[in-house]
């Protein structure tokens, strides 16, 4: 139901906020929004927002999991993904505290950075 209220949102609506204790979904219902805006309505832009950086890496991990295993299961099926891991890499933009050292991003969330040519986070 809730990822529903993700897509069926119209564009321009006001923010969505997901709470709720430890352990109910929220990560695999927001993961979920994500790849179904992402997949069923190109150049969808998305924000999210996280309490910290666990949290946001979880995410982007996630979707990014999510995306190259539909890229495959499509590939697999003889059809064209409709969104590939390098175009969600264009797509999907992980923040930080700019001017830290890309060392602080977690495995697989590198991808999804922008850097400065100094290779700190821009």
């Amino acid at each position: 139901e809730a990822v529903g209220t993700f897509v069926a949102a119209p564009m321009g609506s006001s923010p969505i906020l997901l709470i709720g204790p430890a352990g109910t979904g929220k990560s695999l219902c927001l993961v979920e929004a994500i790849c179904a805006l992402v997949f069923g309505s190109p150049g969808t832009a998305v924000l999210v927002c996280g309490g910290t950086d666990i949290a946001a890496d979880l995410l982007v991990v996630e979707v990014d999991n999510r995306v190259k295993a539909k890229e495959a299961q499509l590939i697999a099926a003889g059809q064209d993904p409709t969104v590939s891991q390098a175009e969600l890499q264009r797509r999907l933009l992980r923040f930080h505290e700019p001017k830290h050292p890309s060392s602080y991003a977690r495995p697989g969330t590198l991808p999804y950075c922008r850097l400065d040519s100094q290779g700190l986070f821009a």
